[in-house]
């Protein structure tokens, strides 16, 4: 049994030795090649390995004119991963023009993959532009005024560059701007190892007609090669291929800014999303509107208009231009905070935007559809109505009618009289004796004030602004008292710059002075009912 797991044990190791072997490359530094030119091939392997696991023995071919070769070793350590290279680089010649194989080679009991070279005569071009490349491209050959257009120039290198300087694309009558970060890989191009670097503009055409965009010129110095099997630095100057396109005039009906896209997208959408709101609750809505192969030039700003009994705050309009799958996307978000003033139904109005669709050539119109808001009922502490007397329903003698109705209207009187006066004298005393410290539990510290007391206590606007405007819903005695403190607290929640520097505790305390400072009449206003009639 302890055998067959030995074995077992070394079967598992030789495949996963297999493995980490199996990662062996050969590139060449350009692929084609000039005759008479030095190039070198390069062979790594994923481990640290001895000099001699290599052996350039195959590479003893009469076309080939075989240099030195140097051993390099490389180990890292990312994340607590340590990873190891080594590295042969061999420096070869080819004399004559042609086709040629470098035959895959076994490299610690892997094989790298041969390279079909091809050689060219020498034609006396510089040999700098074998090493370092730029290719440019735009997304399309028509485009219409004003209509941004995605232009990308592509770098490739072969080689060392120092001192290298990049600048931009150039034309006339046209707005360039530089968009989107930078994209850096490698890449293998026929056997030949890049570094490759991707940059993108957004250029704008403002006059119709034919239109030309200059390529961005790269400077710098590459590292070349020698006869000598060294490496010689030389200046380098590269463009890349001039773009011309056809610019057409804006189509009728549309001023500028005008929106072209490919695509357009409008979405709206509220928060929370409930089908009955209650007054002073707050609800975001949120409308985002994309184009595609647009910039945000052109996207328009959007004017909402919103009913009587809905305050609003809308914050600063956030804007994104990214790159996706090769097309430039621009990107518009708003958010507006909505708080119902009242009960009812609320009716947002739809909005509409006009656009020209640049694939199909034709006029299209983009709609959010309207919004209704329910907003329920406001309960109110009514003051009840006293019960009265009501006659005898059973038939009496004239008599006895007259005087038992005199009897009834005089008890009535006198209970009236009676209770006039102890209001009288009861709002008398409240009225000349102002709140005190102990008089504040005359406060209803319900449910919505405890709530609001909390959030002001943590500096948290929002929730505050919402507790306190409940409580006053419920008792609306005190919102003569308080509105001017609720309006300044909801600028300061619905505004994102000043929700931050708001000092909750201060504000707490403002609200408790003034209700400190409030005759007490006003506090038992709610809870003063007429006593029944009933003696």
């Amino acid at each position: 049994m302890i055998r067959f797991i030995r074995i077992a044990i070394f079967i598992i190791l030789s495949c996963l030795s297999a493995q980490v072997w199996a990662k062996v490359t050969a590139t060449v530094s350009q692929n084609p090649v000039y005759a008479g030119r030095p190039f070198t091939l390069e062979i790594t392997a994923n481990a640290s390995l001895d000099a001699s696991a290599f052996n350039r023995a195959k590479l003893m071919q009469p076309q080939f004119v075989v240099g030195q070769t140097s051993t390099g070793r490389n180990i890292s350590d990312i994340n607590g991963v340590t990873t190891r290279q080594t590295q042969w680089v061999t420096t070869l010649l080819v004399r004559q023009p042609g086709t040629y194989t470098i035959p895959a080679f076994n490299v610690g009991g892997s094989f790298t993959q041969p390279i079909q070279l091809q050689v060219l005569a020498d034609t006396g071009q510089p040999i700098q532009q074998q090493y370092v490349k730029l290719e440019t491209a735009i997304t399309q050959k028509n485009a219409w005024e004003n209509q941004p257009l995605l232009y990308t120039a592509k770098i490739l290198i072969g080689t060392t560059l120092s001192d290298g300087n990049f600048s931009p694309p150039s034309a006339e009558h046209a707005d360039v701007e530089q968009i989107g970060k930078d994209q850096q890989q490698i890449e293998i191009i026929n056997g030949q190892r890049y570094q490759t670097l991707i940059r993108h503009w957004l250029i704008t055409p403002h006059q119709p007609g034919p239109f030309t965009i200059k390529s961005p010129e790269l400077t710098g110095n590459a590292g070349i090669p020698s006869d000598t099997f060294g490496m010689t630095e030389y200046p380098v100057t590269v463009q890349g291929k001039d773009q011309s396109i056809q610019v057409q005039a804006m189509p009728k009906g549309f001023k500028i800014p005008w929106l072209a896209a490919s695509h357009l997208t409008l979405s709206d959408q509220i928060s929370p999303k409930r089908d009955q709101y209650q007054p002073g609750q707050a609800i975001t809505r949120t409308i985002t509107l994309t184009a595609e192969q647009a910039g945000l030039k052109q996207l328009p700003q959007l004017q909402f208009h919103y009913p009587a009994g809905l305050r609003i705050y809308p914050e600063k309009p956030k804007d994104h231009l990214f790159i996706k799958d090769g097309k430039v996307y621009a990107q518009r978000t708003y958010t507006i905070a909505m708080i119902p003033e009242h009960s009812g139904s609320l009716k947002i109005d739809a909005q509409t935007l006009h656009w020209w669709n640049i694939d199909d050539q034709t006029r299209q119109s983009t709609t959010i559809p309207e919004i209704r808001l329910n907003i329920a009922e406001t309960p109110h502490h009514s003051a009840a109505t006293a019960p009265i007397d009501t006659l005898p329903s059973e038939p009496t003698s004239p008599t006895e009618t007259s005087f038992w109705g005199y009897m009834g209207y005089a008890l009535w009187l006198i209970t009236l009289l009676i209770w006039l006066f102890r209001e009288w004298s009861l709002r008398r005393k409240t009225h000349d004796k102002p709140i005190t410290t102990g008089q504040q539990d005359t406060i209803p510290h319900d449910s919505s004030w405890r709530t609001f007391e909390k959030a002001a206590q943590s500096n948290q606007a929002i929730p505050a602004e919402t507790a306190l405007r409940e409580w006053l819903a419920e008792h609306p005695e005190f919102q003569p008292l308080l509105s001017t403190l609720l309006n300044e607290l909801a600028q300061i929640a619905w505004s994102s710059k000043q929700t931050l520097n708001w000092d909750g505790l201060e504000f707490l305390h403002r609200i408790n002075q003034i209700l400190k400072s409030t005759p007490a009449t006003v506090h038992h206003k709610a809870k003063t009912q007429l006593p029944s009639l009933n003696p």
